[in-house]
């Protein structure tokens, strides 16, 4: 029984890991009216059940068995830790999953969508141990680049505060060999780029909505900028970013 552990969107394959979030979740920041698509067949974990590692991998295995996903030579299908609750909360289960998945299915790729809510005295160590795990694309939401207005959005309920999301973001590209993905308002580039000076790279802008904006170096970090506000206001830019080109 699927018991809420796997959903798929647009032929991908989802895993939620728990219900359970130490800010608004994802689904909220979306704004009230909206509603999952019902082919993607998603829905909360039953109460009181969170997933094991083995939960999650059987889930796949069936994904793959099923033909939904699968590997090839060319290419693989991408497979998400995303569902009600943030992913990282439960960090042993999902490196442990993560650690099955590249050992069974070889050149599966797997990506985390998180809200990057990790202390900056622990973002090193997550890091490095999402790393180890396999895990090739992080997907980090930084909802504004004002930390009044962050918290407003997000209503953090955890230690962890808007810096901690950049200093993850920055802890991660350290890391190496992973994507990041940074989810974010268009003017929300400064506050990352000023969270450390080790991310001064260059990076191609396009003014288009949902635009990339790539830093070129290994690992690249993209931003998926939005021209819409996450169910808040937009504010300007607090400090200037410069744009390097080549």
């Amino acid at each position: 029984m699927n018991k809420g552990i796997s959903y798929c969107l647009r032929n991908k394959l989802y895993l939620s890991l728990t219900n359970s979030c130490n800010s608004n979740t994802f689904l909220q920041l979306r704004g009230p009216s909206f509603q999952m698509p019902s082919s993607s067949q998603f829905r909360l974990l039953e109460e009181g059940f969170e997933p094991t590692a083995m939960d999650l991998f059987l889930a796949v295995d069936r994904a793959f068995d099923g033909g939904m996903i699968g590997v090839s030579s060319m290419d693989s299908d991408e497979i998400t830790f995303a569902g009600l609750g943030e992913p990282l909360l439960r960090l042993e289960v999902l490196t442990e999953c993560a650690s099955l998945i590249t050992e069974k299915r070889h050149g599966a790729r797997l990506r985390v969508k998180t809200n990057g809510l990790i202390l900056s005295s622990d973002s090193s160590v997550v890091a490095e141990s999402i790393k180890r795990s396999g895990i090739s694309d992080m997907s980090i939401c930084l909802a504004s680049d004002n930390p009044v207005q962050y918290d407003r959005i997000m209503s953090p309920q955890c230690e962890a505060s808007f810096s901690d999301v950049c200093g993850f973001v920055v802890a991660c590209v350290e890391a190496g060999d992973a994507r990041i993905d940074l989810t974010c308002l268009s003017h929300c580039i400064n506050s990352l780029i000023t969270a450390s000076s080790t991310c001064r790279v260059g990076c191609d802008v396009h003014s288009r909505r949902d635009a990339r904006c790539e830093y070129r170096q290994r690992p690249s970090l993209v931003l998926r900028t939005r021209g819409d506000p996450f169910h808040e206001l937009s504010l300007p830019p607090l400090a200037p970013f410069e744009y390097i080109t080549d």
